[in-house]
């Protein structure tokens, strides 16, 4: 039996030493490389990350060599760091072996509206980055939009995020309070605005409302709120395979028992290629979802994926309107459910992954730009 073709995967951004230690995956490297590999059958996964923090300079070059030169395709996150971008760079041209870069941001976006730790204007970053695409075998995406971001660097293909059907195993608590939240990462600081002005119309209806926000929350966008209608909880940024806690992100999202879950997005250039993750989430621990009609969420059918959402009065009729309605909780979760399966699911786009990979392995390096 012939050997299944190796596939070094790289993804090097952890953010507590817990995360580092047992090489944990953040939202990023869950949707697009730990989780999707577990149903990649045709290849085997080489997994780097920990291996290359807190390396020398000279020690990173040798790691990476050591690394390239026993797999037969490379598949990295985004990189910006001189010395892994030209080790990795002159290691794939050395021994020949396809190099993949995946996006799931536009981290080019310029209208100011963009997160900060993802912006790369113009500096030494940017150039490395940019360095990076001008000299790769291809390029993949999460969603179509990327696709003329990034085009003009390589050939780009477009591999969705996915969501795991037998991954999500935690159904949501139910909490005597009525309880809207939100929960995400620090990417969504400036999305935060849409909410300020609405948190009143719902408590206006629903005294007894608890605003319960996980992960990232600045003390200023709650300040409307009187202290027994919000709390913040700590998040946790790993999503399997730490054996020193059972909490991960999905059984948090689970334990807080939102009967509403909010996807709040400004119009802006990053945002416009965002992905429908927040929305999966939501919905695969059983709260439905009230979303900005914006970027990702425009494909979604108002009142059955979601309720859809454009001014201030909108959001707060919607959120009341299923506080007070718990059949219809069910009834959106249950057909956002299936429109999941059908369109987002591993068993629907694990081919279009095999596909990609399957048709760059045993290339080389070189490709017509």
């Amino acid at each position: 039996m012939l050997n299944k073709p190796k596939i070094l995967t790289i993804h090097n951004q952890y953010a507590t030493p817990i995360s580092r230690k047992y090489a944990l995956y953040n939202g990023v490297g869950y949707y697009r490389q730990s989780m999707p590999f577990k149903y990649l059958k045709k290849f085997t996964q080489v997994s780097a990350g920990t291996q290359l923090i807190g390396l020398k300079d000279d020690e990173v070059e040798s790691k990476v060599v050591e690394l390239v030169k026993g797999v037969d395709l490379v598949f990295t996150k985004h990189l910006d760091n001189p010395y892994l971008v030209a080790s990795l760079l002159g290691a794939c041209s050395y021994y020949n072996k396809p190099l993949i870069v995946d996006f799931d941001d536009n981290v080019f976006s310029t209208d100011g509206k963009e997160p900060e730790k993802f912006a790369y204007k113009d500096g030494e970053s940017t150039h490395y980055l940019k360095t990076l695409l001008e000299n790769c075998t291809a390029i993949t995406v999460s969603v179509p939009s990327l696709v003329p971001v990034y085009e003009k660097y390589a050939p780009v293909h477009v591999l969705p995020n996915m969501v795991d059907m037998k991954g999500w195993t935690f159904e949501r608590k139910h909490h005597e309070r009525p309880t809207v939240g939100w929960a995400g990462s620090s990417s969504h600081v400036i999305d935060h605005a849409v909410l300020e002005p609405v948190y009143q119309g719902v408590v206006a209806e629903n005294p007894d409302v608890v605003f319960s926000f996980v992960g990232h929350m600045l003390p200023e966008h709650i300040k409307g709120l009187e202290r027994k209608n919000w709390e913040i909880k700590p998040a946790t940024d790993w999503w399997d395979g730490n054996p020193e806690s059972k909490m991960t992100y999905p059984r948090l999202l689970a334990e807080c028992g939102y009967d509403v879950g909010l996807a709040p997005l400004v119009d802006s250039e990053f945002n416009a290629s965002r992905s429908l993750a927040k929305w999966f989430e939501y919905t695969m621990v059983g709260t439905p979802v009230v979303v900005s009609d914006i970027g990702p969420y425009k494909e979604l059918n108002d009142g059955f994926h979601a309720l859809k959402s454009t001014t201030t009065n909108e959001w707060v009729e919607n959120i009341n309107y299923l506080l007070k309605n718990k059949d219809e909780q069910q009834r959106i979760v249950g057909i956002a459910k299936q429109h999941i399966r059908a369109k987002y699911s591993t068993e629907q786009l694990v081919p279009t992954w095999n596909e990609v990979f399957h048709q760059y392995t045993g290339t080389g390096f070189s490709r017509k730009h």
